[in-house]
């Protein structure tokens, strides 16, 4: 009996310890299912909370504004080269002396120089180009940023020309954009500012091939510039769409936010944009390009905004801006308009992940060619609507006033401003 009751009682002691262990193992299996259960809970809420946290950054972000001033065509007929020379140097730095102050205020500038410069050769004006280096020097000091280069006298000194011209423009601290130093460059510039990555691309016309190969004005291409020039043929627009266009995608790739295309083209002396000129803006619109500044005919054409039907998107377009500076004048070519210009400022906003043109100043422009004692000129480009405004301070007589009041009634009658 008392055997009987000592093995009872080892059973109830042995089931009360498997008892509480499996309690103990059980709360401990809890345990561990509850904290595999919460860590990626845990886990789950800290990512919400930083995506929110970064949703919220993106929301509040601050707007980021810049301005982008763009001139026309820059060119120095031999005439503008003798008066910058003072017998010992040659010193252009008069030409913008009153236009310096709009063009530094601006975040990036840039304008189309239509010359070589190239020191091995003599210099020339009319029909081939070539200027001292130290006009760019000028240039540089008005406070432009980048040289245009694709113009149709881009190879008016051929390769070596060409080549030292690009030289020269980085000599005096400027970049240029049509034209790359070697093939496997690209052939689009960006640049970032103040957080706004702006693209620019640049090209030019091409005239009737010879034997197959481009020409530009005429003059053959050099061969082994042929990939070293952005160039356009009217008679084969879609070669040119197509190069253009791979050009954006992959400036969008960058993840650049807007983008500018420079095109010399048009007519010259007419101020009025032909066909092409409309159909490759509207073209351009459908791929994104968000301005379009147009040159080479030598005289001012409108301007406009074009937007797009079906995707909304907006491009500015300027058609020619005219002469920055030039010895083309009334008492050369009898037609008083090749002395005009204008300068326009696009201020750019960047918000909500957007960026657009806010709004844009324009400041025409007019080239005066004062007499000195020598028999020859100084040419000055100034902003007529403050020489209307402040004669004396521009200490023109009374037939030079006469001249820049015309000026300004041209300009503003042909792009309807106020």
């Amino acid at each position: 009996m008392k055997r009987k009751y000592i093995k009872s009682c080892l059973m109830l002691s042995l089931t009360i310890v498997l008892f509480f262990s499996a309690c103990m193992n059980s709360k401990g299996n809890v345990k561990e299912t509850a904290k595999e259960t919460l860590a990626p809970i845990e886990e789950k809420e800290k990512q919400e909370n930083l995506k929110s946290k970064e949703e919220k950054k993106e929301v509040i972000e601050t707007p980021k504004d810049i301005s982008i001033v763009a001139a026309g065509n820059t060119i120095y007929h031999m005439p503008q080269v003798r008066a910058a020379y003072n017998g010992k140097r040659y010193d252009f730095n008069d030409n913008f002396k009153y236009i310096s102050s709009f063009v530094k205020e601006s975040d990036l500038s840039l304008l189309t120089v239509e010359t070589n410069f190239y020191k091995k050769d003599k210099y020339s004006g009319y029909p081939n180009f070539n200027t001292p280096p130290e006009a760019l020097r000028s240039i540089k000091n008005s406070g432009f940023d980048i040289v245009n280069f694709a113009s149709n006298h881009v190879i008016d000194k051929g390769e070596n020309g060409f080549r030292e011209s690009l030289q020269e423009i980085k000599k005096a601290g400027l970049e240029f954009t049509g034209v790359q130093k070697q093939e496997n460059q690209k052939k689009y510039t960006i640049k970032n500012i103040n957080g706004i990555k702006v693209g620019i691309i640049s090209y030019v016309y091409e005239t009737e091939k010879i034997n197959g190969r481009k020409t530009i004005n005429g003059i053959l291409m050099p061969k082994k510039c042929e990939g070293l020039i952005n160039t356009f043929d009217y008679s084969n627009l879609e070669k040119f769409y197509e190069d253009i266009k791979c050009n954006i995608d992959k400036m969008k790739e960058e993840k650049v936010d807007y983008i500018m295309a420079l095109l010399h083209w048009g007519d010259e002396y007419s101020r009025r944009p032909n066909e092409y000129q409309k159909n490759m803006s509207k073209k351009l619109n459908e791929m994104g390009v968000d301005a379009i500044i147009g040159g080479h005919p030598h005289v001012i054409q409108p301007y406009e905004t074009i937007e797009n039907k079906s995707t909304g998107h907006k491009t500015f377009v300027t058609y020619s801006l005219g002469n920055l500076i030039s010895n083309q004048c009334y008492e050369s070519l009898n037609n008083r308009f090749t002395e005009d210009g204008y300068m326009v400022k696009l201020n750019i906003k960047k918000q909500d992940g957007k960026t657009y043109l806010k709004d844009f100043d324009i400041v025409p422009t007019w080239v005066f060619r004062k007499p000195n004692s020598g028999g020859g000129y100084k040419y000055k480009v100034l902003p007529v609507d403050d020489v209307i405004q402040n004669k004396n301070k521009y200490n023109l007589n009374n037939h030079f006033f006469k001249k820049a009041q015309m000026s300004l009634k041209d300009t503003k009658g042909l792009l309807k401003m106020k």
